[in-house]
């Protein structure tokens, strides 16, 4: 049977083990979240399976990955077996609906392996990196790994990722270099097919048959009520929900394909400029003003896309950090990109989990009760079960926590605003304290504490930010007591605001404490926030140009300004110059903070990390248009607080699907516009990581509130005024223009990633399939084949030879998970934030090769290397006359051109279970 289908039925019964879990937790969703339920169980069972392997309760192989989904399985029926007839009711109704997602992620994963296969070798880019990682999380006894790039420590990264897809291909019985490309087919899939649910779901929310489901307001007194679809309590949802999917129409298909498609398969409108290139349209004078890496007047067309070596990586470098040459320029990537890539990379593995978390954020949103502390003390495995997913996310990819926690918080503001009490119903204020009033605050005291302490310890901040957030935290604890004494009278915001704190910092604190094991052995690289400036050698092009935002966010600001536009409209009465300060005050807020941050951490703290930054005066001269794209990130994001503000305080009707699709656009400005005046320091000290990792975040957000935003402007437009049907058809012509440039990139881009050409124009002709390693040589196949054998987890280290990031140093290493001494010592840096870890072993291993005998024994003894390794690599790096030394040693393994000398004595090796 073929791997990819032993693999397709391997996640089916993941999920099937976990679907009564989604299908309570999402039961506010008119589909349940089926959509996401193998993503949800993937993480689910991989978390159980991650935490009782790391206490050494199960072993890291099939058995231990079974008994993990037998016992999510056990948990998931015991939690559903008081809401059995309502859960199999609702099956029993839409099976029809699941019939057709079980088809389309059929369909969707084969087309995306069949993808795969066509360029299926691992190898350049960090595609090395990513297959060492899997290979770790596949071959270690315990977690966390022994990192194969650096003997005797562990793994340092977030691999949560690489540990879901080594489950998997445990569970389907496939090798790890075939587990790759199956591995990226299956996140391909789960995030298209997720994608889509989501928007789905809001679209099916908004539909005229859903609108009994929606707040209704009392205009008369002005009181919110909240009506759940079907009842009032959480358990008539699933009758409400039952029936909820047979009226269902074409729209919310269609639209939520089409946020799938914008958030999996949209590219920007690069290739738009590179088309125009190939076809000799206009001359240097554009392609020179344009500036994006790849683009040129000479444009290689051998056929209708363009043909250049790796033509579709230009994309993804539009912004420069400086004006060298070559530039050297900002990380700007996004889904499509990274498909076409191949690099199983954390952010590309974490798209179906942040796709989890936001659905999970929608169904708190469509709760009848305020979202607090009460909230989570009355439904303890809803919290706990929250925490796992949101955790999770820190674990697969750090940077995604912060964001979706953010998004959380903002859900839960607006939902607990909107619910507010009125004055009359808040009871006099008191004098003292009470006993239970007292224990709360012990409470919330170490939570607080706690989430203080993870931040300075994750973030590792500059003195400043260290006392912003002690200050917060004591601010925060002083108005959190003051409130429960005096917090009756207070206003409505001040107590919708301790609501919403009560409710994220809970489950923050419990999101983080949930995988303490994986903190214990995480290193970060950040070095606390700093202001984006001008200074030698580093940033010398602070600011994004006009030009660059458009190309890179125009597809998806083009479906979600005019929504934003079109809900500020419809209200536009209400618009007063006030709420247009308020509006526009955070963007504001920003260039002041990054003011202030700037002259205190050049004047007063004298960072070193800003050395050679030039004056404040000079700082904002140097931006130049620059400042014309924060402007208009500005303004975009002042509309999009402004339509929130809107929406969330009218008085005919709330409702909540544009409500959440305004909460993921703004917070996706928000990031957006962050990134022009901020950056997250590490050891690169300039905003490229930042850009990259923030904007994939704000794809996502923006992708799923512009799927949302196109059926509403299609469909749903209500908004009268003279000459709609020519804005209407304005509005409908841009977005099919606009989308068909950015379809160049997905068609074209991946015409050019499949049929590649050489640097010299040549067509490549490339072996074809999934082993990923079947490039290789046969001895070194026939090596790599033996190690795995007779490596016995990771309990032996090798040599083999070093050298420069993305060459093939550490190549055997990559391809079996065994621990050598030294692989890619820059990544090693950015992983660990330090050069330290891994001080001496690059010139130890040469030695080892290039030394004497004697010396040789010295390292052997130094890192307790078992074996040698002599290939091709070895031969060239250090030269036959240099090798012939390891002629005394025993040989372990030896084929063609592959030696394997055992450097351990016999005895050491028979006691590790080598042989």
């Amino acid at each position: 049977m073929s791997d990819w289908f032993v693999w397709w039925l391997s996640i089916e019964v993941v999920a099937l083990c976990a679907l009564p879990l989604c299908l309570l937790a999402f039961s506010r969703l008119p589909d349940r979240g089926y959509t996401l339920s193998k993503a949800f169980a993937l993480l689910v069972v991989g978390y159980a399976f991650w935490l009782l392997n790391s206490v050494h309760l199960l072993p890291n192989h099939r058995g231990g990955i079974i008994a993990a989904m037998l016992l999510v399985a056990l948990m998931a029926a015991a939690a559903g077996w008081t809401r059995r007839d309502a859960l199999i009711d609702w099956c029993r109704r839409n099976w029809g609906y699941m019939l057709a997602v079980e088809v389309a992620f059929f369909y969707v994963f084969a087309m995306a392996v069949w993808l795969r296969s066509l360029v299926g070798q691992i190898s350049g880019t960090e595609q090395p990196m990513d297959l060492m990682f899997l290979n770790a999380a596949t071959r270690a006894e315990h977690f966390p790994p022994i990192d194969p790039w650096l003997s005797g420590e562990t793994v340092a990264y977030y691999y949560f990722g690489y540990l879901i897809v080594a489950m998997a291909g445990q569970l389907a019985g496939v090798d790890t270099q075939i587990g790759y490309n199956i591995g990226f087919g299956m996140i391909a899939a789960l995030a298209l097919v997720g994608g889509f649910g989501v928007v789905f779901n809001l679209v099916k929310l908004h539909e005229p048959a859903r609108e009994r489901a929606r707040v209704q307001v009392d205009t008369q007194q002005r009181r919110r009520i909240a009506v759940p679809a079907g009842g009032s309590g959480e358990r008539e949802h699933g009758a409400a929900n039952a029936s909820l999917l047979q009226d269902t129409g074409w729209k919310p298909y269609i639209f939520g394909a089409a946020g799938a498609l914008m958030l999996v398969a949209m590219g920007n409108i690069t290739w738009l400029f590179k088309y125009m290139a190939g076809l000799g349209i206009a001359g240097d004078w554009l392609y020179d003003w344009i500036d994006v890496e790849g683009i040129t007047s000479d444009q290689p067309m051998e056929s209708w896309y363009p043909s250049e070596f790796f033509g579709f990586f230009g994309a993804t470098r539009i912004f420069r950090i400086n004006d060298a040459e070559p530039p050297f320029r900002v990380i700007t990537e996004f889904p499509m990109f990274s498909f076409l890539l191949g690099d199983l990379h954390p952010h590309v593995m974490s798209l179906p989990f942040v796709l989890v978390v936001a659905a999970l954020a929608l169904t708190f949103f469509l709760s009848d009760e305020p979202l607090d502390l009460a909230f989570w003390l009355a439904r303890p495995l809803l919290f706990a079960g929250s925490a796992v997913l949101l955790g999770g996310l820190a674990f697969v990819n750090t940077w995604d926590i912060v964001t979706l926690a953010f998004v959380l918080g903002l859900v839960a503001l607006v939902h607990n605003w909107i619910l507010r009490p009125e004055p009359d119903n808040r009871g006099p204020a008191r004098d003292s304290f009470d006993v239970r009033d007292v224990q709360l605050i012990g409470i919330v005291a170490l939570l607080t504490v706690g989430v203080a302490i993870f931040v300075l310890a994750l973030l590792t901040p500059g003195p400043l930010l260290t006392i912003a957030v002690i200050g917060g935290t004591l601010a925060w604890l002083a108005a959190f007591a003051f409130y429960l004494l005096k917090g009756n009278s207070w206003a409505a915001l001040a107590e919708t605001a301790v609501r919403t704190v009560s409710f994220i910092l809970p489950l923050t604190l419990l999101a983080v404490a949930a995988y303490i094991p994986f903190y214990e052995s995480f290193s970060s690289q950040a070095g606390g926030v700093l202001p984006v400036v001008t200074r030698p050698p580093g940033v010398t092009v602070p600011g994004t140009r006009p030009l660059h935002i458009l190309i890179f966010w125009l597809p998806l600001v083009t479906a979600f300004a005019p929504f934003v536009a079109l809900r500020v409209l419809e209200q536009r009465a209400r618009v007063t110059p006030r709420a247009l300060l308020w509006a526009a005050a955070l963007s504001v807020a920003i260039v002041v903070a990054w003011a202030a941050l700037f002259v205190v951490a050049v004047e007063i703290v004298d960072t070193t990390k800003l050395t050679g930054a030039s004056g404040f005066v000079d700082q904002i001269l140097d931006r130049g248009v620059g400042w014309i794209a924060a402007i208009m990130l500005g303004a975009l994001l002042a509309a999009a607080i402004l339509a929130l503000w809107l929406e969330a305080t009218r008085d005919d009707r709330i409702e909540r699907a544009p409500l959440f699709s305004l909460i993921l656009g703004t917070t996706a400005l928000l990031l957006i516009m962050g990134t022009e005046f901020f950056y997250i320091d590490d050891v690169f000290h300039v905003r490229m990581n930042t850009v990259f990792k923030l904007y994939y975040q704000a794809w996502l957000l923006l992708a799923m509130a512009g799927g949302f935003a196109l059926y509403t402007l299609a469909s749903n437009w209500r908004l009268e005024m003279s000459r709609e049907r020519v804005y209407r058809y304005a509005w409908s012509g841009a977005v099919i223009a606009v989308m068909a440039a950015a379809a160049l990139y997905t068609v074209g881009g991946t015409m050019n990633r499949v049929r590649p050409y050489d640097a010299a124009g040549n067509r490549i002709e490339e072996r074809r399939g999934l082993d990923g390693l079947a490039r290789f040589p046969a001895d070194e196949l026939a090596a790599i084949a033996w190690l795995k054998e007779v490596g016995d987890g990771q309990r032996v280290v090798i040599a083999e030879a070093v050298g420069n990031d993305y060459t093939l140093a550490g190549r055997i290493s990559a391809s079996t998970g065994v621990p050598t001494v030294l692989g890619w010592a820059g990544h090693e840096d950015q992983w660990r934030g330090s050069s330290a870890p891994r001080a001496g072993r690059f010139e130890d291993i040469q030695s080892l090769y290039q030394g004497d005998m004697a010396t040789v024994e010295r390292i052997v003894n130094k890192y307790g290397i078992t074996y040698i390794y002599v290939g091709e690599l070895e031969r060239t790096t250090y030269g036959e006359a240099a090798l012939a030394k390891f002629k005394e040693l025993p040989v372990a393994f030896s084929q063609g051109t592959v030696t394997v000398y055992q450097a351990a004595p016999a005895a050491v090796v028979e006691a590790e279970g080598t042989e």
